[in-house]
């Protein structure tokens, strides 16, 4: 689907908010954009951990990821 020639008002999108949205998401994505950090979350998402369980598993991952050997 082309953009170029979309008429925005007429589909009354707010791009300004779309930007802020961007903006907010981008700094998100920053943020997690650390293995370690996305490693936690993934393990979060299959349920609740102590942080002594994350310490382990984070470094257990860390000696038996890629690129380890």
């Amino acid at each position: 689907m082309a953009l170029a020639g979309t008429d925005w008002e007429r589909l009354n999108v707010d791009l300004s908010a779309w930007a802020s949205h961007a903006r907010e998401a981008s700094e998100l994505l920053k943020a997690l954009a650390r293995e370690g950090r996305l490693l936690i979350l993934c393990d979060l998402l299959h349920g609740e951990k102590s942080v002594g369980e994350l310490e382990a598993r984070l470094l257990y991952a860390s000696f038996c990821g890629p690129g380890s050997a």
